[in-house]
């Protein structure tokens, strides 16, 4: 139990860094890039997610389980190690061969210059095991190294970036900052000799990818419609919309992970509680349940009441029509954290694979439907209609899930 609260303290200071450092940046971002350059900014950044996605394939929590499950073989901890990590590596060139092509297709020189600058942040996520000090509960040397590289980057990103023609310089900095937490992770892991080097086969790789990919489909199912509005916006209406639209969204994931920031560490305990009893396991999510509950439907309402305020501070005048879309996107702070405990917390621990893939997937097709219909009509308010509207589906029947599983009577 000591393990688990070191890495809860790890995890908050971690987490916390990783919502506060960009925010103190996200002001002087808005201003020195305008809404237009911001809203490539916006483009550029959700393109890259869905590359770190595919570059992760699930990994971040198939192996972690499995890391979990091996603790006190370090040989065994070793080899989940290199198999994650050439897996990964393979599928990161893949995705830097998806930007080449897109270059040899588009006339948009400006966007895919910015997209093979910002994949240095997906060779980033190769080298950064978040996965492994999941799954080994020491959080405190990914603190280190996310930490470190955020505030050595942080200079860069003040007094180099100046104006809308800054634009690359600032996906850059951001794509460099992950490159050196995962330098600086890997070398805190050589140090402290906490893997040693196994060789592994591609049969092994492969099963590797086979026991990732329901997950895979269900993480990239849910970035669908959690990640690709500002792609969507950005077919269908203009650069200002996605930056209005980008604006605001970063507030409401900066403050979403304020309550999301144990997350990396309640997974692998709640596997393991799971593992020892259900009765743990239930009583264990039924504290998440009732702290993170109250906590981000708080936090909702704070921010719609308060969204006019937080848009004028954090992102500039020249983004007051924000202001109906961050109240638009409020109760995703709520929505999103009640899907996390259902999702991460009890149908995957318990092995519900197949409820926890089909149901993004579902959602995922209606979103994208719905969300290039609004965006046409309503821009970027559209869109963000679009996304509280699935989310609240997906809340919906998740709860009609455990229901039907009666797991709800476990719950309470």
């Amino acid at each position: 139990m000591s393990i688990f609260k070191n890495n809860m303290f790890s995890v908050i200071i971690m987490q916390g860094g990783n919502y506060i450092i960009p925010l103190i940046i996200l002001p002087h971002l808005t201003r020195v890039l305008g809404v237009s350059s911001y809203g490539i900014f916006g483009v550029v950044f959700a393109v890259s997610q869905y590359l770190i996605l595919f570059t992760d394939f699930g990994f971040n929590l198939t192996s972690t389980k499995r890391i979990v499950e091996a603790q006190g073989n370090k040989k065994e901890v070793s080899k989940i190690f290199f198999e994650t990590i050439y897996c990964k590596l393979i599928l990161s060139l893949i995705s830097l061969l998806f930007i080449v092509i897109y270059g040899f297709f588009t006339k948009d020189n400006v966007l895919y210059l910015a997209l093979l600058v910002s994949w240095i942040q997906v060779l980033g996520t190769v080298l950064l095991p978040i996965w492994y000090f999941q799954g080994i509960e020491k959080m405190s040397f990914l603190t280190i190294a996310t930490i470190s590289s955020k505030f050595l980057l942080l200079p860069f990103f003040l007094f180099f970036v100046k104006s809308s023609d800054d634009l690359n310089l600032a996906i850059l900095f951001q794509s460099v900052s992950m490159l050196v937490a995962g330098l600086i992770s890997l070398a805190l892991i050589v140090k402290n000799k906490k893997v040693e080097f196994v060789p592994v086969n591609l049969k092994s790789m492969l099963n590797t990818y086979i026991d990732s990919y329901q997950i895979y489909i269900a993480s990239l199912a849910i970035s669908l419609y959690t990640v690709s509005n500002p792609i969507i916006i950005n077919i269908f209406s203009t650069h200002d919309q996605v930056g209005l639209y980008a604006g605001a969204d970063r507030i409401k994931a900066a403050i979403l992970g304020l309550i999301l920031v144990l997350s990396s560490v309640l997974y692998p305990r709640v596997n393991v509680l799971f593992t020892e009893s259900r009765e743990k396991g239930f009583s264990f999510v039924r504290k998440i349940f009732i702290f993170q509950g109250g906590t981000t439907i708080f936090l909702s309402i704070f921010v719609f009441l308060f969204s006019g305020y937080l848009v004028k501070l954090i992102l500039g005048e020249q983004y007051i029509d924000a202001i109906i879309i961050l109240k638009i996107l409020s109760p995703l702070i709520a929505l999103i954290g009640f899907s996390v405990i259902i999702g991460n917390y009890i149908l995957l621990p318990l092995g519900y694979k197949k409820e926890y893939v089909i149901l993004p997937v579902l959602t995922a097709i209606g979103h994208i439907i719905l969300a290039s219909i609004l965006t046409i009509y309503f821009g970027a308010v559209g869109a963000a209609i679009s996304i509280v509207g699935v989310e609240t589906v997906t809340v919906v029947v998740f709860v009609f899930i455990l229901y039907k599983k009666n797991l709800l009577k476990e719950l309470w």
